[in-house]
C-alpha cells in the first residue's frame, strides 16, 4: 500500500497510554474536596473576557461561552470593562493577577484581604475598580446569568468529583513541612479556557489559610459539555495546589537562586515568555511546582510511563533540568531528619541551580540531533534515481513513530513516501523515497515526535534539496 507523500503523521506523542491514579489501599487521608462554581471567579473572568485579555477569551467551551457572548457583549464598553483595561496596560492585571483578586472578594464583592493580592495590585484604587464591577454585576443582571446556569454548573461539578474525592491533601504537609491551619478548595471556572490557577487567602478573622487551585473546561464531549479526566487534570490539581507552598519560598531566597536562575532564564528566555513566565523568579517557581507534582505522582504509585510523560512535557516547555529538580526533591525527602520542611532545604537546593544551570547551557549537546542524512550529505543537486534518504541521530531514538511534512515549503514539497524504518538500533530513520527530476523537496521533522528514552527531543530540523534534470 502507498503512502501519501502530503503529510507523514504517525504521531502518538507516547508509547503507551497511561492514566493517573491513586492507590486506594493507600494509608492516605480522604478528605472531600467538592469543587464549587464562585460567582467571583467567573463574573471577573467576563470582564477581563470583555477586556480582550487574550487568556480569559477562549471559546473550547461553546457551550458556555456562548452565552456569555449573547449577555454581556453589549456592555464592552461599560466603566468596569474600560477600567480592567486600563489595569491591564498600567499595572500588567493578567492571568493569575486577576483569580487572585476574585479570591479574595467576599460575595457581595467586598475585598476580603488586601495583603494577599500580589504585588501588581499595589497602588491600584481597590475601590474605585470595586464600585465598578458591582455596577457591572447589576447592569449585567449577572445573578440571573449564573443562576440560568446552576443546572450546567452541577453537572460539571458532578464530572468532577471523582478525581477530587481522591486527593491526597495529607501530602503537602508530609512533603512541604507541616501546617495544619490550611484549607484545600478546589474552584471550577467554566471559561477560562487551558488556564488554571493556584492563589490563596488569608481569613482576616481567623488566621486560616485557603489553597485553591482554579481548574478551567478545556475539553468538552461530542454534546459540547466540559469533561474531565484523571490523565489531563490530577496533575493540573496537584499542580495549582502546589503555588501556595512554592511561591513564597522562592521569593524568600531568591537572592540564592538568583545569579544560576538568570542563567537559565537566558538560555530559554523565548519559551519562557511564550508561556507568560516573564521573569526569572516566576520560571522557578513554575520549575518547582511542576517538579512537585512529579513527586506527588511518584509517591502515589505513578508508573513509569505516567513518569515518563510528565518530564517529556516540562522537557517541551523549556524546563530541560526537571529531572534534575525532581532528583533534588527526592533527595530532600530522604533527609526529613535534618531538614524538616522545604524552606529550610532551600540553600541546599540552591546551590543545586548551578549545576542545573551547567546543564542548560549545554542542553543543545545533550539532546539528540540529526548528525547527517546519507544519501544527500553535500550532494546538490540530488540524483532523482536515488531510492532512500537516510536520516542519522547521534542517540537512539525511543518512539517508534515518525511525524514529518513539507515545512516552510508547503506540503507539495514533501517527497513521496513508501516506507518507513528505524534501522540501526533506532539511531536511523529511513525513507524509501520516489523522487522526480528537477523538483525542489523539504523533509521538515516535527520535534516532539523524535524523543529519546530521557525525554529530550530534537530541535528543528528541515531537509532541503533539489533533484537533477
Amino acid at each position: 500500500m502507498k503512502l501519501k507523500s502530503i503529510i507523514i503523521l504517525f504521531c502518538v506523542l507516547f508509547i503507551i497510554p497511561v492514566s493517573f491514579s491513586i492507590n486506594k489501599d493507600d494509608n492516605y487521608e480522604k478528605k472531600s474536596l467538592t469543587p464549587t462554581i464562585e460567582k467571583q471567579t467567573e463574573l471577573l473572568s467576563i470582564v477581563f473576557r470583555l477586556a480582550g485579555n487574550k487568556e480569559y477569551n477562549s471559546e473550547v467551551f461553546r457551550l458556555y461561552t456562548d452565552k456569555i457572548k449573547n449577555q454581556f457583549d453589549p456592555y464592552k464598553k461599560h466603566d468596569a470593562v474600560t477600567a480592567a483595561q486600563d489595569l491591564v496596560r498600567s499595572n500588567n492585571i493578567v492571568y493569575d493577577a486577576v483569580m487572585s483578586l476574585a479570591v479574595n472578594l467576599d460575595e457581595d464583592l467586598n475585598l476580603i484581604d488586601s495583603n494577599n493580592l500580589g504585588n501588581r495590585w499595589i497602588g491600584v484604587d481597590l475601590n474605585d475598580f470595586l464600585t465598578k464591577l458591582k455596577k457591572f454585576r447589576l447592569d449585567t443582571k449577572f445573578d440571573n446569568f449564573y443562576m440560568e446556569n446552576m443546572s450546567l454548573y452541577a453537572e460539571a461539578i458532578y464530572r468532577f468529583k471523582h478525581m477530587s474525592d481522591n486527593i491526597d491533601i495529607s501530602w503537602y504537609d508530609k512533603f512541604f513541612g507541616k501546617d495544619n491551619n490550611i484549607n484545600f478548595k478546589i474552584i471550577l471556572s467554566m471559561s477560562n479556557g487551558d488556564h488554571n490557577y493556584g492563589p490563596s487567602s488569608i481569613d482576616p478573622k481567623t488566621g486560616k489559610k485557603t489553597v485553591f487551585s482554579i481548574i478551567s473546561a478545556w475539553k468538552t464531549d461530542d454534546n459540547g459539555m466540559a469533561i474531565y479526566n484523571n490523565d489531563d487534570y490530577l496533575p493540573i490539581i496537584i499542580h495549582e495546589f502546589n503555588h501556595s507552598f512554592i511561591n513564597h519560598l522562592t521569593e524568600k531566597h531568591f537572592d540564592l537562586f538568583k545569579e544560576n536562575g538568570s542563567r537559565i532564564f537566558a538560555q530559554v528566555e523565548d519559551i519562557m515568555r511564550g508561556q507568560a513566565y516573564l521573569q526569572t523568579q516566576i520560571m522557578l517557581n513554575e520549575a518547582l511546582v511542576r517538579a512537585a507534582t512529579i513527586k506527588y505522582i511518584i509517591d502515589h504509585d505513578g508508573g513509569n510511563n505516567q513518569i515518563f510523560k510528565l518530564i517529556f512535557m516540562e522537557k517541551q516547555r523549556g524546563f530541560y533540568w526537571i529531572s534534575n529538580l525532581y532528583e533534588e526533591l527526592q533527595k530532600y525527602d530522604n533527609k526529613r531528619e535534618e531538614y524538616p520542611d522545604l524552606d529550610s532545604y532551600m540553600p541546599q537546593l540552591a546551590a543545586a541551580y548551578s549545576g542545573f544551570a551547567d546543564y542548560v547551557e549545554n542542553y543543545d549537546e545533550i539532546r539528540p540531533k540529526v548528525i547527517s542524512v546519507d544519501e544527500i550529505n553535500g550532494i546538490d543537486p540530488v540524483s532523482k534515481e536515488i531510492k532512500t534518504i537516510t536520516i542519522n541521530f547521534d542517540k537512539p531514538i525511543l518512539n517508534n513513530r515518525y511525524s514529518m511534512d513539507g515545512g516552510p515549503k508547503g506540503n507539495s514539497a514533501f517527497p513521496k513516501v513508501t516506507k518507513f524504518e528505524y534501522i540501526n538500533d533506532k539511531k536511523s530513520l529511513r525513507l524509501n523515497v520516489e523522487l522526480e527530476a528537477d523538483s525542489e523537496y523539504c523533509i521538515n521533522l516535527w520535534p516532539h515526535v523524535f524523543f529519546t528514552k530521557d525525554g529530550d527531543i530534537i530541535p528543528p530540523f528541515c531537509l532541503d534539496f533539489k533533484t537533477s534534470k
